[in-house]
């Protein structure tokens, strides 16, 4: 009997214990947006460097965009709070002085794929914020 009360205690506390788990890490806006920086030139890289190679484009784009979604995922996270929010967007508004003209580069490297299958069903999966 008194090793079912021990097992038992056990099980109490270990349970209360995961019940009451830590909040998981909030994001760093920081490496957030960097993150999202850098996919965003891994981007331009992919079509730039695969310019009019429709199939491999997309392929690459697939595996870029689910790394982008979760960078997004953290994006909403950070948007939840004020002061989260406010230096992330200080955080990406540094970038985006260096990043002028990205979309219209990949626009462009786009360009010979506009209407190939694979592209235009990849970038209707693209990630939004």
């Amino acid at each position: 009997m008194r090793r079912v009360r021990s097992f038992a205690l056990v099980m109490v506390v270990g349970c209360s214990s995961a019940a009451h788990k830590p909040p998981p890490a909030h994001p760093d806006p920081k490496a957030v947006a960097a993150a999202l920086d850098g996919s965003l030139q891994a981007m331009q890289d992919v079509v730039h460097r695969l310019r009019g190679d429709c199939t491999a484009t997309a392929k690459q784009l697939v595996k870029l965009f689910a790394e982008m979604r979760r960078q997004i995922s953290d994006v909403r996270k950070l948007q939840l709070d004020a002061d989260s929010a406010a230096e992330l967007k200080l955080e990406m508004d540094a970038y985006a002085a260096t990043a002028k003209g990205r979309d219209d580069a990949i626009a462009a490297d786009l360009t010979p794929c506009a209407h190939d299958p694979d592209i235009m069903n990849v970038m209707a999966t693209m990630p939004e914020l």
